[in-house]
């Protein structure tokens, strides 16, 4: 639970000050770029963590799930912002790939960290 706080928050934090940086004309698509990929990582890590925790053995059969869980809410995601909101393709696009590369990233390296344990004992 606690990479889902340090997720929120980094990624709050770093959408705050990337819209006060000079010349950047895109909060809206800032944020709604952060906010998907930031909702597919905390629950999907939220979900992983449980599972570790209650049935290790299951933890494959889990992450099938969430991906493809992940893959329609990607696609559902992406096509609203696109189609009803406000927001510019572009920016959306870049500040949405951003965020969706640097969280799955450091999820990818959390999931090492829980599961490595296992491999390791002898």
């Amino acid at each position: 639970m606690k990479l889902a706080g340090w997720l929120t928050t980094g990624s709050a934090a770093s959408a705050f000050l990337l819209t006060l940086l000079p010349g950047v004309d895109a909060s809206l698509e800032i944020w709604l770029g952060m906010l998907g990929p930031l909702v597919i990582v905390v629950a999907g890590w939220i979900v992983v963590e449980r599972t570790e925790r209650r049935q290790p053995a299951n933890m494959t059969r889990i992450q099938i799930r969430l991906l493809v869980a992940k893959m329609v809410f990607v696609g559902g995601y992406v096509t609203a912002i696109i189609q009803m909101s406000p927001a510019r393709p572009v920016p959306f696009a870049v500040s949405f790939t951003g965020y969706f590369l640097v969280l799955y990233g450091v999820e990818a390296i959390a999931l090492y960290r829980l599961i490595q344990p296992r491999f390791t004992k002898e």
